[in-house]
């Protein structure tokens, strides 16, 4: 069974931690099987490994401050429990799951219908919609980050990155068009389907 811990890692089966902090070459010895480089965007160094079911991706921003955040995923037939306070985050449906940790104590926020925080920033669970469970627990180091931007020339094909935009409504009455859209120089991108539009109306409250 794998035990997270937010704020400080996890516990691999049968008894190994990775532990945030930890530099790469003692993931790799916790891992204690095939490790391999990976590419996360914006990471320092990211490694990769599969134990008894589980993907298991371990990465940094920050090379000095050591490993920062875990990710772990089912890819086996017969993953092995992945828990929080003996809780399989993936071995149930994900609203039993958020009833669960929150009847232990937890600090819970649902984001919508596929995410939820766990522990304030420290723990994030993303759920298959198709499924109805979730499928990808992260931890982070701290708190996770608020933003981030993704960037890079020769960014590996398949990989993805997660970027927050904000933007500040116009004051006066109107509707407007807010557009956001990937720069020409990816060429990898379908430059068909490479942008996203929110319309919007700024009115006075009667």
């Amino acid at each position: 069974m794998f035990d997270l811990m937010p704020g400080r890692g996890v516990r691999l089966p049968p008894r190994q931690c990775v532990t945030f902090g930890m530099s790469r070459a003692e993931v790799a010895a916790a891992a204690g099987g095939d490790v391999r480089d990976v590419f996360v965007c914006g990471a320092r160094w990211a490694v990769a490994f599969t134990v008894a079911g589980v993907a298991v991706t371990v990465h940094t921003t920050d090379e000095d401050s050591g490993a920062g955040t875990v990710s772990l995923s089912p890819v086996g037939a017969d993953p092995a429990p992945v828990a929080l306070d003996d809780v399989d985050v993936f071995g149930w449906d994900a609203a039993a799951v958020l009833a669960a940790l929150l009847d232990g104590g937890r600090d819970v926020r649902p984001m919508g219908r596929r995410t939820a925080w766990v522990d304030g920033r420290r723990l994030l669970l993303r759920c298959d919609q198709g499924t109805g469970h979730f499928t990808d627990a992260s931890l982070y180091a701290g708190t996770a980050p608020r933003n981030a931007t993704c960037y890079g020339p020769g960014i590996p094909t398949m990989s993805y990155g997660e970027s927050t935009m904000a933007f500040r409504a116009p004051q006066a009455p109107g509707i407007y068009t807010f557009t956001l859209w990937t720069a020409s120089h990816f060429d990898e991108y379908d430059t068909t389907n490479n942008r996203i539009s929110i319309t919007f109306e700024v009115r006075y409250l009667a």
